[in-house]
């Protein structure tokens, strides 16, 4: 009886509809968020959005109702509220901007609760083949609502474009390019890829490019797997012929895609150095030397909303290659180029250790749940899908982490929880399935 409620099956439709598209509906605003500089009308906006995430969450979860035993573990909203507390009073006895100190504790707030919403949805859905499906039209509402806000605010332009037009769920939608190799691409898998390709390309973000291969690391414990699977080879040279398609039609085009591509790639040569590498190097340098400053700064961290910069040898390589005034204003508030170093520049060892051990602990755990549910025999159940989805979005925002501040962008770090919760529920389930497959194989017949 419980494993059929983890298959697909006939649901109560109206049920089913209910909690799928109340769920669906609470992210939809954040899909429309936007970066703001300071309070003020945006930042009027912005709460606006998140009042009515907050307000559909309450919603979603006074109308919904488990049907699966999914309990959802306190452990990382018990990190992030002690690291928001900690490094927000550590902030408020520096006398930093109360406003700042908010704008940073919302995303890793986000976080929680979408962790939470996501786990309680895959708890509550009664097939789970829709809510599936269903996040995945919600991934590409959120590329597409990126696009059209920032074409709204400031205009894109093709030639120039940068990371400032992929949205907060490139990372999730990335992931499904290893998943492809299991489960083949479905119509809404193939729209996804191909659009959140091209708007790599157009953003000419090797971050991304990292993140991608990263992902592939859910088959690090089992990969000899694949390679006794003709089928899972087969997908994953087809694989190939998506980036090069983009690429025959960059040179269709003339976009100029390609040779800007090469000009970022091979920046190198050009420079001496590589601007970005370095600059994100300085920055890194600046946190560790504020890090190690003092004791006190070493144990409590400078608060949640201080200001990073870049100093050293790199940031003066860096000033020589793309200009002074490019690099004088790089500046972050609490969460700079790399996640994990801010985390213990702003929260030191007391507020940042915790929340950095949750977090490799999570990547641990997304690497070895292919090997569990190939163990259990339930790699073609749809938890499976949801569990190894959700590996390779915690695994690629792992990656992302070394090369961005990934706490201090809201709808990345949204799509961070989804992946959490979409990987929490499915090792429960695939955990309580496979007991439940044990115990009817040894019991008399």
């Amino acid at each position: 009886m419980y494993l059929a409620s983890t298959k697909s099956r006939r649901p109560n439709h109206s049920l089913a509809n209910k909690v799928v598209v109340l769920f669906v509906l609470t992210n939809v605003p954040m899909a429309f968020d936007f970066r703001s500089q300071a309070a003020g009308a945006g930042a009027a906006i912005q709460a606006l959005l998140l009042l009515l995430f907050l307000g559909l969450s309450a919603l979603f979860w006074l109308s919904s109702r488990p049907i699966r035993k999914i309990r959802p573990s306190l452990t990382l909203a018990g990190v992030v509220a002690w690291f928001c507390l900690e490094s927000a009073f550590v902030g408020y006895l520096d006398r930093q901007e109360i406003y700042s100190i908010i704008v940073n504790i919302v995303p890793i707030g986000l976080l929680v609760l979408t962790n939470y919403n996501m786990q309680r949805a895959i708890a509550c859905a009664p097939d789970l083949t829709s809510l599936l499906t269903c996040v995945k039209w919600l991934a590409v509402l959120f590329l597409f609502a990126r696009v059209v806000v920032i074409a709204a605010t400031t205009g894109i332009d093709i030639t120039t474009a940068r990371y400032e037009i992929l949205a907060g769920s490139v990372n999730a939608c990335l992931g499904l390019l290893a998943t492809s190799i299991l489960y083949g691409l479905s119509g809404i898998d193939l729209l996804i890829l191909t659009t959140t390709l091209a708007l790599v390309a157009i953003s000419v973000t090797r971050s991304q490019i990292a993140v991608a291969i990263s992902q592939f690391g859910i088959y690090l414990s089992s990969i000899s797997y694949l390679f006794k699977n003709p089928k899972t080879l087969r997908r994953l040279a087809l694989l190939v012929f998506l980036p090069l398609g983009l690429v025959a039609a960059d040179q269709l085009g003339q976009f100029g895609i390609t040779d800007r591509w090469i000009v970022r790639l091979f920046a190198a040569s050009e420079f001496g150095v590589d601007p970005t590498l370095i600059a994100r190097n300085a920055e890194v340098e600046f946190m560790l030397d504020a890090f190690t400053a003092s004791s006190a700064e070493f144990m409590f961290g400078h608060g949640i909303a201080a200001e990073t910069s870049l100093i050293g040898g790199n940031a003066a390589a860096a000033a020589a290659a793309v200009g002074r005034d490019s690099i004088a204003n790089v500046h972050s508030k609490g969460f700079g180029h790399h996640n994990y170093w801010s985390i213990l520049f702003v929260g030191g060892v007391l507020g940042g250790l915790p929340l950095l051990v949750f977090l490799c602990h999570q990547t641990v755990e997304a690497a070895l749940f292919f090997r569990r549910v190939r163990v259990a025999r339930l790699l073609e159940t749809t938890v499976a899908q949801f569990g190894l989805w959700g590996s390779a979005t915690v695994i690629g925002m792992s990656m992302f982490g070394f090369l961005a501040g990934t706490f201090g962008d809201r709808p990345t770090c949204l799509w961070y929880g989804i992946g959490m919760g979409m990987l929490a529920a499915a090792r429960g389930l695939v955990g309580r399935l496979a007991h439940d497959a044990h115990r009817t194989a040894k019991s008399p017949t």
